[in-house]
């Protein structure tokens, strides 16, 4: 399992369970999503807020060049999956049903 602080859908490990889908962290992600597509200025400001935070809340927060490259891969990720290549433009109805099939799944491995 890869995991780094400031996950768009998980709390960090230093505040408790790092694998589960955190809702109330997808929640703040969640919010920049206001249209029907997500640009990629509207994931990096969608991503940039959560760091902000988990940097905040956490005062272990550690988040090396390693960590922010893997961080910028996972949102280019579901902009290319879920959208236009390089444009970005993921479907936004598709990116949360992502991010909510991976919480359906933690429920079923605790």
């Amino acid at each position: 399992m890869i995991e780094h602080d400031g996950s768009l859908s998980r709390n960090d490990i230093a505040l408790g369970d790092n694998h589960s889908f955190n809702r109330t962290i997808f929640n703040t992600v969640s919010a920049f999503f206001t249209k029907d597509v997500i640009s990629i200025k509207t994931a990096a400001q969608a991503r940039r807020a959560r760091l902000t935070a988990a940097r905040a809340a956490n005062p272990a927060f550690n988040f090396t060049a390693r960590e922010d490259q893997f961080s910028q891969f996972e949102t280019a990720l579901y902009l290319g999956v879920f959208g236009k290549g390089t444009e970005g433009n993921a479907k936004t109805k598709w990116v949360e049903v992502m991010f909510c099939e991976y919480f359906l799944l933690s429920l079923y491995q605790h």
